[in-house]
């Protein structure tokens, strides 16, 4: 969870350490950077075709509040998204599919469940 660098911040990712999430791995990360960069880098990565998204009935929001932002009203869904992406952007112990072979129409391609994925 993103931490505000604010001392409120810190109260609540506490909050959140203690009581809403005991039992679960949870970590608090700091943000670097403003949120117009953070999310710069996640842009490049679908506009090159590297980043899919699955279908779901949240899709068209999500979706919406991409194109909107930094100028719509809601940033949080493209706060998560930059955060997840440089999280898992720096671990190197994942597995990582080769997608170099899929050509995708646009960078908001949405597969369906009968796309063809290579093997990993």
């Amino acid at each position: 969870m993103e931490q505000e660098p604010a001392s409120a911040g810190k109260a609540v990712i506490e909050h959140y350490r203690r009581s809403v999430l005991a039992a679960h791995d949870f970590r608090s990360v700091s943000p670097w950077g403003s949120k117009e960069r953070r999310a710069e880098i996640v842009s490049a990565r679908a506009e090159a075709g590297d980043i899919f998204i699955l279908r779901g009935d949240w899709i068209g929001e999500f979706l919406d509040e991409l194109a909107a932002f930094p100028h719509g009203s809601h940033d949080d869904q493209v706060d998560a998204l930059s955060a997840g992406y440089g999280y898992l952007a720096g671990k190197q112990d994942l597995p990582i599919m080769a997608l170099t072979s899929i050509t995708r129409p646009s960078p908001w391609h949405i597969p369906s469940v009968t796309d063809a994925w290579p093997s990993p």
